[in-house]
């Protein structure tokens, strides 16, 4: 028996299956785009006994949770104690957005930068919960599934809950956003001289960025084996340089720079 088809039985029995949407240290903007989902936030509706959504409806579930949607990055102890009892209650977990998945933007900070802003808004003799550099969901505890990007899709939410209900886990394209691009005839922005981070970046996103006169920041996160050396010369080539493409990258992917840094200086 499938989950959809567990599921859909234990909501016909009156028995609706619990699902949890939490947030940490984020925007809010992923929920946003679960709750303007529509009639797919509808069907949701019908088979899940929705408990707890911050955006959506007040206060705080602390019962069993069949599945468990997570939104930001962790940081700092306390929100790591929170996700790891989470963890404990839930069936099935999934990360939703760069926060979660990646460290998104609140990544960038470092844990010195950290300790300073808290010592500069409690004082240094304020005892604090860290420092705590922000970190995706992942170090912390298993995740079963992600949606990806800043903020998701609308078409990722929707194919991300099928899989679940279906028994299966969100499975993403490997290839590169330049794929993308190509297919809608846009114009590499490499070639005019701007820094994209659409060669190393995850596709999915039907290039949204670049469609539409932006760069690709790559907040879906790196393509297996990104060829960062390779985008980096490229770039050269046409008057982009490496720091430009690394300022980029470290807008969503801050943690997988520190986890590198962190491991040279072992």
């Amino acid at each position: 028996m499938s989950k959809l088809e567990e599921y859909k039985l234990r909501a016909e029995r009156g028995d609706k299956p619990t699902l949890v949407y939490a947030e940490l240290g984020s925007c809010d903007g992923c929920s946003m785009i679960i709750v303007n989902l529509d009639t797919t936030l509808l069907a949701l509706v019908d088979v899940f006994d929705i408990k707890q959504m911050r955006i959506a409806m007040r206060g705080v579930y602390e019962g069993p949770i069949d599945v468990l949607m997570l939104e930001g990055a962790v940081t700092c102890e306390e929100e790591a104690l929170e996700l790891r009892e989470l963890r404990k209650r839930a069936d099935y977990v999934i990360a939703v957005g760069a926060c979660a998945e990646l460290g998104g933007i609140p990544g960038m900070a470092p844990a010195g930068a950290v300790k300073k802003a808290q010592d500069g808004a409690f004082g240094a003799h304020v005892k604090g919960q860290g420092p705590f550099a922000p970190r995706p969901i992942h170090e912390i505890i298993k995740v079963d599934g992600v949606i990806h990007g800043c903020p998701i899709t609308t078409a990722d939410a929707v194919r991300a809950i099928r899989v679940i209900l279906a028994g299966g886990r969100p499975d993403y394209s490997d290839r590169p956003v330049c794929t993308e691009c190509v297919l809608k005839d846009n114009g590499c922005l490499l070639l005019e001289g701007r820094a994209c981070l659409g060669a190393v970046t995850r596709a999915g996103c039907d290039a949204g960025c670049p469609s539409v006169g932006g760069y690709c920041w790559a907040c879906r996160g790196l393509v297996p084996d990104a060829p960062l050396n390779a985008l980096y010369n490229i770039a050269e080539l046409h008057g982009i340089s490496k720091a430009d493409i690394e300022r980029k990258l470290r807008m969503a992917n801050q943690r997988h720079f520190t986890l590198i840094e962190e491991k040279e200086t072992k």
